[in-house]
């Protein structure tokens, strides 16, 4: 009797199907309307509606975050606005972003968006770490994009 080892290396690729639950809040003015139970691609269809009016925002379970939504942030050294885009476990993503390097009083731009100086990013993409937040607050002014 022969005994033989032999070593095999097996791939296996599995294919998982998994349901999301999303619960999508569609704001139109100052209507809003709760969605549940959408699939990603029909919350991508909605986003891609041409009403620039529809404001979709998706809550972050277990964070405070929604995606979509304007944000000013303060950081240790920075002040940002921007559209959240995604968010990881120790990063922001924000799109529309802009560095502020000086505001006004702090009510004047919390309230109206008034800013001294305004310093927009050219690819319109910024990650900001987590840790860097003092604080954010949720704004509903229009997103600076040109440089002051």
């Amino acid at each position: 009797m022969v005994m033989v080892m032999v070593k095999v290396k097996v791939r296996v690729m599995v294919r998982v199907k998994v349901k999301v639950r999303v619960k999508v809040k569609l704001i139109n003015g100052g209507n809003k309307m709760e969605i549940e139970n959408m699939s990603i691609k029909e919350i991508k269809q909605k986003m891609k509606e041409k009403d620039s009016k529809k404001k979709i925002t998706c809550v972050v379970k277990g964070t405070p975050f929604k995606i979509g939504a304007s944000y000013l942030i303060r950081t240790v050294t920075m002040i940002y606005t921007g559209r959240l885009n995604k968010v990881y476990d120790k990063w922001l993503e924000l799109t529309d972003c802009a560095w502020i390097p000086e505001t006004k009083r702090w009510t004047q731009t919390i309230e109206k968006g008034e800013f001294e100086e305004i310093e927009p990013y050219p690819n319109k993409k910024v990650i900001i770490g987590l840790g860097a937040i003092l604080d954010m607050t949720e704004v509903d002014w229009e997103l600076p994009n040109k440089q002051k």
